[in-house]
């Protein structure tokens, strides 16, 4: 059988579905009892978490890693697939299945940036992340759920990541010298050990990280917003591996992980 891109969510939904109880269970945040303390827009989708389930998600990352995120607002829009030119390496979007790389193909989430009020400093943009509904694949409610949680969770990594590797520097991790040096070289780890997930995988190539138009930068930040989601939740699926203790063999990388998480910004 041929492989299946990691822009491809067959897979994952089969494995999804073959876990589900025990991923509902990982996922499961306890829904907030304070709102969202940013704006929430409907623009014609349907998901499969609340807003308080939201809340109760950024409130699973450390209080470090939450003061440095630039978070802006969230959005809900109807179905967007990876178009069949993604195919290529670099991902596109597509509001009409016919145009997907397959029906299974479809984007859960994403986020943008946009310049905060009266500047237009690249350090002052705020991440507007949008949720997007999951279309009729053949995917249960329970799975939409474990997708939509995954993905939100994937989605505010990348408002403190994106910011951090592109723009405003990467935080001082305590006793680790220079960080971007820190993080480069727990990179080459991970292109030892291989994608920590599925969807991670789309942004390798034999082995090491598509170069792409930044030299890797969108590839490792999609990896590490893909490990931190593993971290939090203690999954991810992976075509080879323990996708229910997805760091077995890659310890080092949990606790680069960590040390993320925790850094703070000087």
């Amino acid at each position: 059988m041929a492989e299946v891109t990691g822009f491809d969510m067959a897979p994952t939904i089969a494995w999804y579905r073959d876990n589900v109880l025990e991923l509902l269970s990982r996922v499961h945040a306890p829904a907030s009892q304070e709102l969202l303390d940013v704006r929430t827009v409907n623009k014609g989708g349907v998901v499969s978490i609340s807003e308080r389930e939201m809340k109760g998600i950024i409130e699973r990352f450390p209080a470090a890693f939450r003061a440095r995120s630039n978070i802006h607002c969230i959005e809900v829009e109807g179905p967007r697939w990876f178009h069949r030119n993604s195919l290529g390496g670099t991902p596109s979007m597509t509001a009409d299945v016919a145009d997907a790389i397959s029906p299974t193909a479809f984007i859960p989430s994403m986020v943008r940036y946009i310049p905060a009020l009266n500047s237009t400093d690249v350090p002052n943009f705020r991440g507007v992340i949008t949720l997007f509904e999951i279309p009729d694949c053949g995917v249960s409610d329970e799975v939409k759920h474990v997708i939509h949680a995954q993905a939100f969770a994937h989605e505010y990594a990348h408002t403190v990541l994106t910011p951090e590797l592109h723009s405003v520097g990467l935080p001082n991790f305590e006793g680790d010298g220079e960080p971007f040096l820190f993080v480069m070289d727990h990179v080459d780890m991970v292109e030892v050990s291989g994608p920590i997930s599925h969807y991670a995988s789309a942004y390798m190539v034999d082995g090491q990280f598509r170069p792409g138009k930044d030299d890797g930068l969108t590839s490792i930040n999609e990896w590490i917003a893909e490990a931190i989601v593993a971290r939090l939740f203690g999954f991810a699926f992976q075509s080879l591996g323990n996708g229910l203790n997805p760091f077995e063999g890659r310890e080092a990388l949990a606790v680069f992980v960590d040390a993320y998480l925790a850094a703070i910004r000087g």
